[in-house]
């Protein structure tokens, strides 16, 4: 299933969101219930595929710095798609001060 299918059933269904993420089959959003589209989850480098295959040089160059970007798709007689990328593999660990009342040191 192609990014224009899973659109136009986003939009004939009234559906409000669509999720797309590597390892997992494509979802959306139907009146607040999220359903899958497909059975078959997307296979690693789908979502980037799909990403690079809507967005233009300058936004690949702004998503390589900055791992997010905000954009759009229009489908001509199916509507507009407002969308974000983001770059989920990165993860954060959050610094607390030793001396924070309630929490030990840790060693």
């Amino acid at each position: 299933m192609d990014l224009d299918q899973m659109l136009q059933i986003l939009a004939s269904q009234d559906g409000s969101d669509l999720y797309l993420a590597t390892g997992a089959p494509p979802c959306a959003k139907f009146q607040g219930i999220l359903k899958t589209l497909s059975e078959t989850p997307l296979p690693p480098g789908e979502v980037a595929r799909i990403a690079n295959s809507i967005m233009d040089e300058e936004q690949r160059q702004t998503f390589e710095r900055e791992l997010e970007m905000n954009l759009a798709l229009s489908l001509h007689k199916v509507g507009r798609f407002p969308g974000q990328y983001l770059q989920a593999t990165q993860r954060s660990l959050h610094r607390r001060p030793e001396h924070q009342a309630g929490y030990p040191a840790l060693r």
